[in-house]
């Protein structure tokens, strides 16, 4: 399997942002499962638009779908604290306790995020669910499953896969995974 964080960085500071966003805009509140689908389908649309995804985050195939999953994760544990003064859960709801700060994400990342909101939210859960129970969960997901709440690895090529279908955006990532360049600022010898 090759995670996310082969070809990109988790950025915490941006995730944390784009939950904010998408909690300020979704017409009812949210779950951390549906804020996290939002994620999924932004991230597969920015990956297919502009080379890469909004989150860095890995995903995760389960019975409900395709979902990220260390965004999810943050936001199951989210308790209201001073340690944690931007979001927490009440109930399954998650509610924002400040604005999002658009300078943490770039005009395309908001771009996605505005257009995953304006085609995601009309549906209920369920429908997203299924709506993320794509070719890739369908690749991942041993069929049938050990149990219904077991959680599968997504491969990061299978999501590149699905959404470049002549193989340039994997030419075009891969060249820095199998032949990265030197550091000419380190210190190190390149010889």
């Amino acid at each position: 399997m090759k995670p996310t964080s082969t070809f990109f960085s988790y950025n915490q500071e941006k995730v944390t942002e784009a939950i904010l966003y998408i909690i300020e805009r979704v017409q009812e509140p949210a779950s951390p499962l549906r804020i996290s689908k939002f994620l999924y389908f932004a991230d597969k649309t920015h990956l297919e638009k502009y080379a890469r995804p909004i989150t860095g985050d890995d995903y995760v195939a389960s019975s409900t779908g395709v979902r990220t999953f260390r965004s999810y994760e943050t936001m199951k544990a989210s308790e209201l604290s001073a340690n944690n003064p931007t979001f927490h859960r009440l109930g399954h709801a998650m509610i924002a306790d400040r604005k999002s700060d658009f300078n943490e994400m770039s005009e395309s990342d908001i771009e996605v995020l505005q257009q995953t909101i304006n085609i995601y939210d009309i549906f209920p859960t369920w429908h997203i669910n299924k709506l993320s129970q794509d070719s890739i969960w369908y690749k991942t997901r041993p069929w049938p499953p050990p149990t219904a709440h077991a959680t599968y690895d997504v491969d990061f090529l299978d999501v590149i896969e699905s959404v470049d279908e002549e193989g340039e955006l994997l030419a075009y990532l891969m060249r820095d995974v199998d032949d990265p360049q030197p550091d000419l600022n380190s210190d190190n010898d390149i010889y």
